[in-house]
């Protein structure tokens, strides 16, 4: 004796649609755009001398890797 079993129904899938997520709207005031627009003192950074000789390259370049030189032994190894 055969007992047919309904189908398993099949279930359109349901899109769910994703919530955006945005940051609150950040409205600043005029007077501090005008602040910002004339008072640019904070974007101006001091500026640093280049060597300008051959020798001056090499010091500023010596000095700069010194901590590498440390890790470097005195005598050599072969």
């Amino acid at each position: 004796m055969v007992i047919s079993t309904p189908a398993a129904k099949e279930h359109a899938r349901v899109l769910r649609k994703r919530k955006c997520l945005f940051d609150d709207v950040v409205v600043f005031p005029n007077n501090v755009i005008k602040q910002c627009i004339e008072d640019t003192g904070d974007l101006v950074s001091k500026r640093r001398k280049l060597p300008h000789t051959p020798f001056a390259v090499w010091k500023a370049c010596r000095f700069s890797n010194l901590d590498k030189c440390f890790l470097e032994s005195l005598i050599p190894c072969t």
